[in-house]
């Protein structure tokens, strides 16, 4: 309105329309110097194209760059239209990539000159950061500009005559349907369902219905009639009703109908576990939440995967189609999702059935997911929930009584979050806290936890039967918990308990001191002694006949390759706290810790000499402790490791005789 204020002129411009807009392209299509707009829609229709007919006598410049020693089409040049005068303000506009959403403007630059009548300076500041002006430029003209050449070529003078009118096309939307077929490039594995059989060796058509659903009796009567050519396609048909979990559902009135159609398939009656396992693969088929309709029905091929999922009522015709392409190889498979024709420029996603595991963990279907888990595991280890998947894993384990998979689950989600997931640790501290209730019992064993209510028989003293195994040891066997934070809490847990106390690797000498002081800490407030003969902390040690040798070896061999190939690479998810715990200096960037800085500040690498006089450092800087633990490693050549193991029996640990 030029005075600061906005009119809306939508309604008079042609621009008001009911449609669902989402990305706007500018350009002067008809070069009559003015600027057109195409509108991309979510509805119909997809594309509409505006042409500016409004009368005008203002001027105008189109600029179109072409760079030579920036890229070719000068994404990033700066361009700015001096009109001359007391008070030059530029117009000026930056030629851009993907200038909108779902967008890509002409690369044509327009300039409105309004009512200016003289020539104008274009300035030009190529991507690459060099000037360069072009002078006296007529206005109402096309110019291309080639970078470095210093003259501008005339495109077009003067406007575009409009040598055809344009008319407003019809839009026809499709006729609205209620029916939907969707191929499934990616062959989705069902989980276990009641009642339904997923290892027949040939397809099989899963039918949700319901007595009260029209469209599924009409179905239902279709597949009857025609269940000749099912057969001879080699399909077997499941008819899953849903009355017994629907408001309006007639069990008797379903089977009734069966009755009625003498319906020569499999059928059965849905529960809202089968529906809900069911509801998971459309899910992860459709990557969004909608229930599932009535009638819809899976395909599933000879393996018991989807390969097709109808929505509403399908047809025969359709359906043996489809069949028929059960075993088509990728190419077809692809071709078929193809709404419409085109060119592949990069291979399809493939889904990953994580979704689907992790669903049946969380929702307690414990048996079904650990048996989809076990078969997709590979697949699901480089999800980036897989860590969280872990733990619902223990706990489906432990809620089963298999306390040997749950502590694997847990040990393993332990690991990938550095020691920082609390779920994971309570899980793997309650199955270690039953074993020794077990142990230390005397006849009949009750426990009620988080998981199940434990019950352990009294021994029959005539078969000899009843409570588990007991270790000879008493109380238990001897346990060891190795720490990694500062002033570690698990420290002073098992200092209370009184455990063995292990400090990690992966730590520097001034955190690993934190740790016999917790662990003292921890054993005081039980009234218990500590003993520092008993701690054991772990170290890469590597021992050579010198210590160039040693260092060369370690760095070119696996240690390398190791920390470089697998403990780099784990450590530094998350905030980077457990990188920083093999820092002597905190401050130093993650950059700058290398095996190089490792092997010569945290690993006890040398000769004979040098390494017995790294272990004794060690020993001081903590205080003292009992027992080096030398990590192994898959060494390559071996007799490398073997020599170094032998160097530090026989010539590294009497040079310690003294440290007691």
């Amino acid at each position: 309105m030029r005075n600061g204020t906005f009119c809306d002129v939508s309604a008079v411009s042609g621009l008001d329309l009911p449609d669902d807009g989402r990305g706007v392209a500018r350009a002067d299509w008809d070069r009559d110097g003015d600027i057109d707009f195409f509108v991309s829609n979510r509805s119909a229709p997809r594309v509409r194209f505006f042409r500016n007919d409004l009368p005008s006598s203002n001027r105008f410049i189109a600029i179109r760059l072409e760079g030579t020693d920036s890229n070719r089409d000068a994404i990033g040049a700066r361009v700015n239209i001096h009109l001359g005068g007391e008070r030059d303000l530029p117009l000026a506009k930056t030629l851009r990539a993907g200038d909108g959403f779902l967008s890509q403007s002409s690369k044509w630059l327009h300039f409105g000159l309004g009512g200016h009548t003289g020539p104008v300076t274009v300035e030009v500041r190529w991507p690459n950061g060099s000037m360069e002006s072009f002078p006296d430029l007529d206005g109402n003209t096309f110019y291309r500009l080639r970078e470095r050449r210093g003259r501008a070529e005339v495109v077009q003078v003067g406007r575009a005559a409009h040598t055809k009118p344009l008319s407003p096309g019809p839009v026809a939307p499709p006729s609205p349907s209620s029916s939907a077929r969707t191929v499934s490039l990616s062959r989705i594995p069902l989980p276990a369902i009641d009642s339904l059989p997923l290892d027949t060796g040939k397809p099989l058509l899963l039918t949700l219905w319901a007595s009260w659903c029209a469209p599924c009796v009409a179905e239902l009567k279709e597949l009857a009639e025609r269940q000749a050519e099912l057969r001879a396609a080699g399909c077997d048909v499941m008819a899953f009703s849903v009355d017994p979990i629907t408001p309006n559902g007639d069990e008797a009135a379903a089977e009734r109908i069966l009755r009625k159609l003498d319906f020569p398939f499999q059928s059965a009656f849905a529960s809202e576990v089968s529906i809900e396992k069911l509801q998971m693969v459309h899910d992860l088929l459709f990557d969004v939440f909608t229930e599932l309709p009535l009638p819809a029905s899976f395909l599933l091929d000879q393996d018991g995967n989807l390969a097709v999922f109808y929505r509403g009522r399908l047809e025969v015709a359709t359906l043996i189609h489809d069949i028929g392409e059960l075993s088509a190889g990728d190419a077809a498979r692809r071709k078929a999702t193809q709404l419409f024709g085109g060119q592949w420029f990069a291979p399809p996603r493939r889904l990953n059935f994580f979704p689907i595991g992790l669903k049946l963990l969380q929702r307690g279907y414990d048996r079904e997911g650990i048996a989809y888990y076990e078969r997709y595991k590979s697949s699901f280890a480089g999800h980036p929930q897989f860590q969280r998947m872990l733990v619902f894993l223990g706990d489906a384990a432990n809620r089963l009584g298999d306390g040997e998979r749950a502590l694997i689950a847990y040990e393993e989600a332990i690991g990938r979050s550095a020691g920082k997931d609390s779920t994971a640790l309570r899980g793997a501290a309650w199955v270690l806290a039953i074993g020794l209730k077990i142990w230390a019992s005397e006849g009949k064993f009750t426990d009620k936890g988080n998981y199940h209510h434990i019950t352990a028989p009294e021994l029959d003293p005539v078969r000899d039967r009843g409570l588990y195994m007991k270790p000879y040891q008493k109380p238990h066997p001897p346990i060891g918990v190795a720490s990694t934070s500062v002033a570690s809490a698990s420290s002073r847990d098992v200092g209370a308990r009184g455990w063995i106390p292990m400090s990690i690797n992966l730590v520097n000498p001034a955190t690993v001191a934190t740790h016999w002081d917790a662990y003292k800490e921890g054993a005081d407030n039980a009234g218990r002694a500590s003993d520092r003969s008993i701690w054991r902390i772990a170290r890469e040690v590597y021992v050579a006949d010198t210590t160039e040798q040693a260092r060369k070896e370690a760095l070119e061999g696996v240690l390398r390759r190791d920390f470089e190939d697998y403990w780099f690479r784990l450590l530094s998810r998350g905030d980077g706290a457990a990188l920083a715990r093999m820092k002597l200096d905190p401050d130093m960037a993650d950059s700058d810790l290398t095996v190089e800085y490792l092997v010569d500040n945290l690993w006890i690498v040398g000769s004979p000499d040098d390494v017995a006089e790294k272990l004794r450092k060690l020993y001081d800087d903590v205080g003292g402790f009992g027992v080096l633990l030398a990590m192994g490693h898959e060494w390559e050549p071996r007799e490398q490791w073997v020599n170094s193991m032998r160097l530090l029996a026989d010539e590294v640990m009497p040079k310690l005789a003294d440290l007691r």
